[in-house]
């Protein structure tokens, strides 16, 4: 009974691991999605500012702004789940700063659109929306070094529990 109490504590050690790396795995793709949010944002949009079709930037504005904060708001709860309180600081704070500046950067785009200032739409386009996409690599690549450092723990787990349900199985049998 005893041995048999051991060995689903193990596997409920692997499947802890393997919950948190799963978690993990969902924070990274869902930040990575945000950063592709911007990416296309920003090809869009440059493809858009030549036409010189204000209603129509207006409105694919307008999509990609509420696809961009569904996916912020998704990869804020997946980080929520996943990410340790100090490393929480740094991610957050990136992600809030994308949160406010690409919304804020959308809405000079339209007005500068709507005066028909487009030189001045391509140019904000090259410029500010290239440091976003900079800072959204960034936060890429911090939630990458979390997701690699959760897949090495969940490895390391499952690999102790696997040693030690290998040592189960005889004593069990002996007893």
């Amino acid at each position: 009974i005893a041995v048999d109490g051991l060995t689903v504590w193990q596997f409920r050690r692997m499947a802890a691991a393997i919950e948190r790396l799963s978690n993990a795995d969902q924070a990274s793709l869902a930040v990575i999605r945000v950063h592709l949010d911007i990416d296309t944002f920003r090809d869009k949009m440059a493809a858009l500012a030549n036409s010189h079709d204000t209603q129509q930037f207006s409105n694919e504005v307008a999509t990609l702004e509420q696809t961009f904060l569904q996916d912020v708001q998704r990869a804020e709860q997946m980080l929520s789940v996943t990410v340790t309180s100090e490393q929480n600081a740094a991610i957050t704070s990136a992600l809030e700063t994308l949160k406010i500046a690409l919304p804020s950067q959308l809405h000079t785009a339209i007005e500068l659109a709507n005066a028909g200032d487009w030189t001045a739409v391509r140019l904000r386009l090259a410029q500010q929306v290239q440091d976003l996409i900079g800072l959204s690599a960034s936060l890429v690549e911090r939630v990458n070094q979390q997701t690699l450092l959760e897949r090495t723990q969940a490895i390391n787990h499952t690999q102790e529990a696997r040693q030690i349900l290998l040592l189960l199985g005889p004593v069990a049998g002996l007893l």
